[in-house]
C-alpha cells in the first residue's frame, strides 16, 4: 500500500457541505485584515528577451500568473508550478477557466534548469505544460510523487522530503519546506504524495515559495531553520 501523507499538526478538514456553503457565500466568511493588499497586480506582457536575460547579480522573479513563477539568477532558470493551459482540471467541462491572459507562452521561456512542483493539484501541476517543456526537463517534486511522474514518461525526476536539500547548480541549492495542504488528482489518490514549499539559496540570497499552504506552525520553523543567515 502506498504511503499516505498528512499535516503533522492539528488541522480541521472541512466537509463537502461546508465547502459548498462557503463557495455559495453562506456560513462564516473571512474578512480581510488588510483589504488593500488584495488589489490585483496590473497585467502586463513579458517579452522573450526579458525572460532569457540573466541579472548581473541577485535574482529576478517573474510572476507568470496564479502560483507560477520564473526565478532567474546565478546562471539558472527555475520554474515553479507552471500552468499555461486555458483550463485547469481533468476535463474542460469540469475545469476552471483562466480569467487573465498569460504574460507569455511556453515557447518564450528560456532553457529551464529545473521545474519545482509544490503538489499535484491541477492548478499547480499541469501535464500539458510539463510535456510542452519536454519529458527530459528536470522535475523536483515532493516526496511520494516521483514514481507517478516516471510512470507517465518523465525521465529526470528528483523527490525531496521536507527539510531535505539538493544542489541544482554550483552554488544554488533547493530545500523542500513544510506546508499545510493536501493533494489529489482523483478520488482515489488523495494524499498519496506529499506537498511542500521551496527555499532557493544562491548568490547570497534566499527565496521562498510557500506552496499552497495555509498558515501553520511550520512557518515559524521555516524562519528559524532557513532564515536569512547567509553570507553574500
Amino acid at each position: 500500500m502506498p504511503e499516505r501523507f498528512n499535516n503533522p499538526w492539528p488541522a480541521r478538514v472541512p466537509g463537502l457541505r461546508e465547502v459548498l456553503r462557503w463557495k455559495l457565500g453562506y456560513g462564516e466568511q473571512v474578512v480581510a485584515a488588510f483589504p488593500d493588499a488584495h488589489d490585483p497586480a496590473p497585467w502586463q506582457p513579458v517579452a522573450k528577451e526579458q525572460l532569457h536575460g540573466m541579472p548581473e547579480r541577485g535574482w529576478r522573479v517573474t510572476w507568470l500568473g496564479h502560483a507560477s513563477f520564473l526565478l532567474s539568477g546565478c546562471g539558472v532558470h527555475l520554474l515553479i508550478d507552471p500552468m499555461f493551459a486555458d483550463y485547469c482540471g481533468p476535463l474542460r467541462l469540469l475545469g476552471l477557466r483562466r480569467q487573465v491572459a498569460l504574460p507569455c507562452g511556453v515557447a518564450d521561456l528560456p532553457p529551464i534548469t529545473a521545474v519545482l512542483l509544490t503538489h499535484t493539484h491541477y492548478d499547480h501541476c499541469d501535464l500539458p505544460t510539463l510535456r510542452a517543456l519536454g519529458s527530459a526537463t528536470p522535475l523536483i517534486v515532493p516526496q511520494g510523487h516521483g514514481p507517478w511522474f516516471e510512470s507517465i514518461g518523465f525521465v529526470s525526476v528528483r523527490s525531496l522530503a521536507w527539510w531535505h536539500s539538493l544542489e541544482v547548480a554550483q552554488g544554488v541549492s533547493i530545500s523542500a519546506t513544510p506546508a499545510q495542504h493536501f493533494t489529489a488528482r482523483s478520488p482515489w489518490d488523495r494524499n498519496r504524495g506529499h506537498w511542500c514549499g521551496w527555499c532557493v539559496t544562491g548568490g547570497g540570497v534566499k527565496l521562498w515559495h510557500s506552496g499552497d499552504s495555509g498558515y501553520c506552525p511550520a512557518f515559524r520553523q521555516i524562519g528559524a531553520r532557513l532564515g536569512p543567515r547567509i553570507s553574500a
